[in-house]
């Protein structure tokens, strides 16, 4: 999932309308509210505030888990939650509930970001797309194949999927603590690499870590998909209305012994990239539902039922000026990256520091996990980036250098948030113990590498001739 649209706030906060007090508010309470939340906001349009939250939270499950107070934390995943209307319902504890509930939501903001970027983005152009392509590729196979020469045997093996796994928060994170040093087309590599190893990850999972697929299960999926397909055709963009076929290929890929997750994936990439209206077509609607609007109020004060054509004309006009999957992706962000994500982290990232997570016995699996991610990882992107460079295929972009992309590399393999996520699928008991210990120490490792040599091997970006100044000039400097 990218950043870039984390900061949706307007810089021109002066320019905007002075409005009253809403009816029933008192401003000195008011006011006093804004100014105690101010700061907070402010945190939270910081591009790395996703990865911080995100280390926040499995820090405290860390240190919780290895506490006298470790029973309250189990008993915290096994907390009850029952979601009922009439008597449709599921009833089910808390780790369920975020790993394959919530995680849906963030699988389904990983489509969106994969519809966005094949359809206008970096991997919509064949030569711009070989670079990340090709980095991710080779960041996803060299460590699985280290991990399988550690773990040749069954059941360690099934863990080959856990180091080819890219935390985009925590990595985009690490590498913003560079600051200056990073130019914005090492940013847009990093961030597009993340988006091709997320193609990988979901292509992984619904391949390997499937437990059989069932046939009436794949139906269901069908008629979901149908469904979907037939309220697009019918003209449907409300979004809410396309929750209840996101349900039924929820509960068809269950059926199906597919990871229901994936359903979330599925959703997104059949969501529309094209506005209806548009910027230009909002202006116009905006201008004749005002001009409506004008001359319903006139002078006096006008009735609520002829105010509501204009306003509803309004609100179209606010919905679709942006495509589907923009206007989605720029809603969900802020909810994945700063509840669910940290919130997963918090419910998964608890491993006991005792016996139970060092046992010699799984010693091959954690050295197969950390050596893929922390050494695995940035030789693979750099052998990836440079057969298609070598080639002739496709070039650095300019102001990126070879060193860059090893710093890349590195904060590639900060896994965290999807390791977890597919350890949890391959591994369980004393195995997903140490699974999750390896992940995070792993992580911990090239996080700080990648700022250590990141600091090292990079010059501010601003001294580096010909490096583009913005992402846009970045995502053209390929091509060029």
């Amino acid at each position: 999932m990218t950043q870039r649209d984390e900061h949706l706030e307007s810089d021109h906060a002066a320019e905007r309308v002075a409005l009253p007090t809403p009816p029933g508010a008192w401003d000195p309470v008011r006011n006093a509210v804004r100014g105690a939340l101010r700061p907070i906001e402010h945190f939270l349009h910081v591009e790395a505030s996703g990865g911080l939250l995100l280390m926040g939270a499995a820090a405290i499950a860390l240190v919780w888990a290895s506490s006298p107070w470790r029973d309250d934390y189990e008993h915290l995943l096994e907390t009850p939650v029952v979601l009922r209307v009439g008597t449709l319902g599921i009833e089910t504890d808390l780790h369920f509930f975020v790993n394959e509930l919530l995680m849906t939501l963030f699988f389904f903001v990983v489509g969106l970001e994969i519809k966005r970027e094949i359809k206008h983005g970096e991997l919509s152009h064949p030569r711009r797309a070989a670079l990340p392509i090709a980095a991710a590729i080779g960041g996803m196979t060299v460590p699985a194949l280290i991990y399988i020469a550690l773990n040749p045997h069954e059941p360690a093996r099934n863990g080959w999927g856990v180091p080819m796994a890219t935390d985009i928060a925590f990595a985009v994170g690490v590498l913003t603590l560079l600051g200056r040093r990073v130019p914005a087309a090492l940013r847009v590599l990093l961030l597009t690499l993340a988006i091709a190893d997320d193609v990988g990850a979901v292509i992984v999972i619904a391949v390997f870590y499937s437990n059989g697929i069932a046939l009436g299960g794949l139906l269901t999926v069908a008629l979901a998909v149908l469904l979907t397909l037939a309220l697009q055709k019918a003209g449907v963009r409300r979004a809410w209305i396309y929750v209840f076929p996101g349900m039924i290929a929820w509960q068809g890929m269950h059926s199906a012994g597919v990871h229901p997750t994936l359903a979330g994936v599925l959703l997104g990439l059949m969501t529309p990239t094209s506005a209806w209206l548009g910027p230009r077509g909002a202006i116009h609607l905006t201008r004749h539902a005002m001009t409506r609007l004008s001359s319903v109020v006139g002078t006096g004060e006008a009735p609520p039922s002829e105010l509501l054509g204009p306003l509803r004309d309004l609100e179209l006009a606010r919905r679709e000026a942006m495509s589907p999957v923009e206007r989605l992706a720029a809603k969900l962000h802020p909810w994945v990256a700063w509840a669910i994500m940290p919130l997963f982290a918090l419910v998964n990232a608890g491993v006991p520091l005792d016996a139970r997570s060092f046992d010699a016995e799984y010693a091959p699996l954690m050295l197969g996990i950390v050596a893929g991610l922390v050494i695995g990882k940035p030789l693979g992107v750099l052998a990836g980036a440079g057969l298609v460079v070598g080639l002739g295929i496709s070039p650095l972009p300019r102001g990126v250098t070879w060193a860059g992309v090893g710093v890349v590399g590195l904060c590639a393999g900060i896994g965290f948030t999807m390791a977890i996520f597919v350890g949890d699928l391959a591994f369980d008991g004393s195995a997903l113990l140490a699974t999750k210990l390896a992940i995070l120490a792993a992580s911990l490792i090239a996080g700080v590498l990648a700022l250590v040599v990141g600091s090292i091997v990079l010059r501010d970006a601003r001294a580096v001739p010909g490096a583009a100044r913005t992402e846009s000039e970045a995502e053209a400097s390929t091509l060029a």
